[in-house]
């Protein structure tokens, strides 16, 4: 069986940059193919986004999926999401790494304001701080707290990521304190702020 590791450039980090006008999201793209043949950096859309809040939303989960691994623990982002434009469309793709799971998020032609969908496939960078970025605009977010043999959980990133192993995060801690009715308590080091 032969196996082969292909290597990722980018030509800077994808970001989500504030501007006079709003936030611009520069999404970039490593060596793919259009229908012009091979391209260094090829740009697909250039335009604004009917929903941004769910594209954020949908493009982490992509991107999460990418940097998954359901065999076993890697370091989340290690992979990068696949980005198709057709025309009318935008699809954002990404398998696990142990290929297991496979998620899309499709943007449609009514979801893009601005130019003309391009053709090309290619990898999309989605670094860490993009996706802290990604995540602060997907407005109110809400989490599920449970207790589970004596142990607070949660739906939130952090227990996801630390299981317990750095302490509870800060919505478990909410949960504590109204059970014990406490109005303050000084959020123990280490717990997810």
């Amino acid at each position: 069986m032969t196996r082969s590791v292909q290597a990722l450039a980018y030509a800077r980090p994808s970001a989500l940059e504030s501007s006079g006008s709003g936030r611009r999201l520069g999404l970039e793209t490593a060596g793919g193919l259009t229908p012009r043949g091979v391209e260094a950096r090829p740009r697909f859309f250039s335009g604004f986004l009917a929903a941004p809040q769910v594209a954020a939303r949908g493009l982490l989960a992509v991107a999460d999926v990418a940097g998954a691994r359901y065999d076993r623990r890697v370091r989340a982002g290690s992979l990068d999401p696949v980005v198709t434009g057709n025309g009318n469309r935008l699809r954002f793709e990404s398998f696990s790494g142990c290929g297991g799971v496979y998620a899309r998020l499709d943007v449609l032609h009514e979801g893009l304001g601005g130019t003309q969908t391009g053709h090309g496939t290619t990898n999309v960078d989605v670094n860490d701080p993009l996706r802290e970025a990604l995540s602060r605009m997907s407005g109110e977010r809400r989490y599920r707290v449970r207790e589970s043999g004596g142990v607070l959980g949660c739906t939130c990133r952090w227990w996801a990521d630390q299981q317990g192993r750095r302490g509870p995060c800060k919505h478990a801690l909410a949960v504590l304190m109204v059970r014990r009715g406490a109005t303050a308590v000084a959020a123990a080091p280490g717990t997810a702020r």
